[in-house]
């Protein structure tokens, strides 16, 4: 090895390489998309302002309109007795497992869309 020479580059060597570059980069772009457009977000909030806007204008009074769900079969049995929890807290857990559920639909649809052959 001592006895070989140091091999120097080329003169327009960098010029190569930039040019290699460049031409690598001119594929096309990947444009960002989103899963969910500004008008739908825009609707969620909406109508989120709206529940809260109701819900302050006529959360005393009561009427019977709602539906109210039963989850007495889940706290009547033995394993429950020691764990208690609101109806709050249950109907937290039931809409983020549906919202959850919701999401990995719309996840799958739109990575099989964009890994389709």
């Amino acid at each position: 090895m001592k006895d070989q020479k140091l091999d120097s580059p080329s003169f327009d060597f960098t010029e190569k390489i930039m040019s290699q570059i460049a031409v690598s980069n001119s594929s096309p772009e990947t444009v960002y998309k989103p899963l969910i457009s500004k008008s739908v977000f825009v609707g969620i909030i909406g109508i989120l302002i709206a529940l809260v806007g109701c819900s302050l204008l006529y959360g005393n009074q009561t009427n019977e309109r709602f539906v109210y769900f039963d989850f007495s079969v889940f706290y009547n049995n033995s394993l429950m007795g020691v764990f208690h929890m609101s109806k709050t807290a249950s109907y937290s857990i039931l809409l983020t497992t549906l919202f959850f559920w919701v999401q990995i639909s719309f996840l799958k649809n739109h990575f099989d869309k964009k890994f389709e052959v």
